[in-house]
């Protein structure tokens, strides 16, 4: 069985009145991109970057990908999609 491991995704940081600001609150994203990096140093394992393909050039969740600032809406499952099926 080959495993792959997935970073984790950035939450939004835009203030909007569908994004709960709990999710940017309590998710800061230094120690997102901590984890992430010692995720992709797992060996034994196939990594999936999602990070790397949701996060926008602050590092942010997009708005039109996210239902309250952490959940995916079908475009961002949508992107994951595409992106994971280059490594299936």
């Amino acid at each position: 069985v080959d495993i792959i491991v997935s970073t984790v995704l950035p939450p939004c940081y835009y203030r909007a009145s569908h994004v709960d600001m709990i999710y940017p609150n309590c998710r800061a994203i230094e120690r997102i991109k901590e984890l992430n990096r010692e995720i992709l140093k797992l060996e034994g394992v196939r990594h999936f970057d999602g990070f790397k393909v949701l996060a926008d050039e602050n590092d942010s969740l997009a708005l039109d990908d996210t239902l309250d600032g952490v959940h995916l809406t079908k475009n961002g499952y949508l992107k994951l999609k595409n992106a994971i099926k280059s490594i299936i």
